[in-house]
């Protein structure tokens, strides 16, 4: 599923308010908050915990998530993270919002 986002953006681009994403699923439109994406994971999927990016699992199974504590959103600076959702893809772990490997 390809998620970006959909609201709370700035001119900047940095997130004003909750991050809303949007994306396709099974031919069906999806909007998500960033805690429905969180609370999904923990409830019926394969979310491993809270961790902070340089702490992320090495291997896990493709599609698993987690949240990274010091990962950044869109426009936070190097070091300045306050936390994303993520999910292990292709060999490193991306952020839901852009779809990039997460950093820290």
């Amino acid at each position: 599923m390809t998620i970006k986002p959909l609201s709370g953006m700035t001119a900047a681009g940095a997130l004003a308010g909750p991050e809303i994403f949007y994306g396709q699923q099974s031919g069906a439109d999806v909007k998500v908050t960033t805690s429905q994406i969180i609370t999904a994971a923990a409830t019926g999927g394969n979310f491993v915990g809270a961790f902070s990016v340089a702490g992320l699992p090495a291997s896990p199974a493709a599609g698993t998530t987690a949240y990274a504590s010091n990962g950044r959103k869109l426009g936070e600076g190097s070091g300045s993270g306050t936390g994303v959702p993520v999910y292990f893809q292709g060999g490193s772990w991306r952020t839901f919002s852009s779809d990039q490997p997460v950093a820290s």
